[in-house]
């Protein structure tokens, strides 16, 4: 039973933070740089 609540507590609490600090802010910088010329490397 207490890993039930303990996995329940995490999906409510951690999951909001992780799409909250997404909306926030991109981690990964996966956004595209629209003066880049290319993204090719060489």
């Amino acid at each position: 039973m207490g890993k039930i609540l303990l996995s329940v507590g995490y999906f409510l609490v951690a999951t909001p933070v992780g799409w909250a600090s997404r909306l926030i802010h991109d981690p990964l910088s996966r956004r595209r740089d629209r003066r880049a010329q290319t993204y090719w490397s060489a």
